[in-house]
């Protein structure tokens, strides 16, 4: 449901965090994380991002919430 935590599903570092600005069928925030050198998870359609870039994140963590205003 909207405005739900989003918690990290594995340990990583954040690398991104991006909010698409078009309010119709974008992206939302987005949060891409780096799991291994070139593997990387990317999280979106989140409403708010509490994670900051460069930040190291562990599994379960709230990185966001869903959907919603920023």
């Amino acid at each position: 449901p909207e405005r739900s935590r989003v918690y990290s599903p594995t340990t990583g570092t954040i690398v991104t965090t991006w909010h698409d600005p078009d309010p119709v069928g974008g992206w939302g925030g987005l949060v891409v994380v780096q799991i291994k050198p070139r593997l990387h998870l990317i999280l979106a359609h989140l409403g708010k991002i509490f994670a900051k870039i460069d930040s190291q994140i562990s599994e379960g963590q709230v990185i966001g919430t869903v959907g919603g205003a920023p």
